[in-house]
């Protein structure tokens, strides 16, 4: 066995796909809230800068929805997903704020299933983040 697959077998769980998930919606959440905050004080430009981190974080949450799990369900989540891009790209308030209850309810939703998430990766029910070798395959 080489060095590099040792240390794959003997390193500890780093994290799980929900916290990594759980984390891009906390990312979202907090550059929408400061951009809103920005909006309110008058700030426009550090607002829309806060905006497009958080279109690159919904993006990334659009990309990883796999349409061919529960086709209903994923192609749900992506209209909630445009609809909160098109919201971002306003940039007014109404809606941004709009778009942060979305982006809220969904968290929580997510959140709501996280010890069970855990668990399946844990017994390999689902792919832990580790089998994912994106990275890996690319070095």
């Amino acid at each position: 066995m080489n060095p590099y697959a040792a240390y794959q077998l003997e390193r500890p769980f780093a994290t799980s796909r929900i916290d990594l998930l759980l984390a891009l919606y906390d990312g979202a959440i907090d550059r929408l809230e400061n951009a809103i905050q920005l909006l309110q004080a008058g700030d426009v430009h550090g607002a829309r800068t806060r905006l497009t981190w958080c279109q690159l974080m919904i993006a990334e949450l659009a990309a990883g929805v796999r349409l061919d799990v529960v086709p209903d369900i994923g192609e749900n989540v992506l209209r909630l997903y445009e609809f909160v891009s098109y919201q971002l790209s306003q940039c007014e308030i109404a809606g941004l704020t709009g778009a942060l209850k979305v982006l809220e309810h969904l968290r929580e939703g997510f959140e709501a299933i996280r010890a069970e998430s855990i668990e399946m990766e844990r017994t390999g029910k689902i792919p832990g983040i580790d089998s994912l070798h994106a990275v890996s395959k690319i070095a």
